[in-house]
């Protein structure tokens, strides 16, 4: 069975991703202000849990459940998540937003050890993994992928960025598919010049910019881009 698939029947595979604890909250919220409308149930007590949904995803991608473990991403929306349930049950007095100032003392701390500096790393090769696993946050790296049998991988941009070089890599095995979570970040990609490229990433006050040009043949790869962005870009280009 796939690292990033989970079985659910015989030959029937869901991924947990970013894309999908989006659209659960949507409809889940959707649910509860039908409902208030039509006087069934009332929707202020029933929202205080709304932070359930992601506190759930990050949880799934702390420990790997139902895909690859990212602990930089799992950590992260763990604790924020967990910090506003805890709060809107009164469990903790301070409200997460009450510690935003705590952003200066990272950046701080980040600008006095050099954490600012991009990251430059060469991944995969004739003997490297055929996934990316990149995590930033209020950093950045630059990467170049030289997998000959390249299938996608996980990247991660909170408050932070990305310099993806996929020039190098072959898609021998299908498309490949990054999935994809930007909060307050940047991601630039740049892809072969006879690969195509498939945007289903969700996009909330962000944006998706595939700047690269079509093959004028027959591709050669696919790159597919899922996940969720959100106040953040992302640019892909030749």
């Amino acid at each position: 069975m796939p690292e990033n698939d989970t079985r659910l029947t015989a030959g029937v595979h869901v991924r947990f991703t970013g894309r999908m604890v989006f659209g659960l909250l949507v409809i889940a919220l959707g649910v509860i202000f039908t409902l208030d409308s039509l006087g069934i149930v009332e929707a202020g007590p029933i929202l205080r849990w709304w932070p359930v949904v992601p506190l759930a995803f990050g949880l799934a991608r702390l420990v790997g459940a139902g895909g690859r473990r990212d602990v930089g991403s799992g950590l992260f929306l763990t604790v924020v998540f967990g910090w506003i349930l805890l709060h809107n049950l009164h469990f903790v007095r301070y409200d997460v937003w009450d510690f935003w100032p705590v952003i200066f003392i990272v950046a701080g701390a980040a600008i006095l050890t050099g954490g600012f500096r991009r990251r430059r790393e060469a991944v995969g090769g004739q003997n490297g993994a055929p996934q990316i696993d990149a995590f930033a946050f209020m950093s950045g790296t630059d990467r170049k992928v030289v997998a000959p049998d390249f299938r996608g991988g996980y990247v991660t941009a909170i408050m932070g960025g990305h310099q993806i070089d996929l020039r190098g890599a072959q898609t021998s095995a299908g498309p490949a598919t990054l999935e994809l979570f930007v909060l307050w970040g940047g991601i630039d990609i740049r892809v072969p010049e006879d690969w195509k490229v498939s945007n289903e990433a969700q996009v909330i006050m962000g944006g998706v910019e595939d700047s690269s040009r079509i093959p004028p043949g027959e591709p050669r790869g696919h790159l597919i881009l899922k996940g969720f962005v959100m106040m953040g870009g992302v640019d892909v280009k030749n």
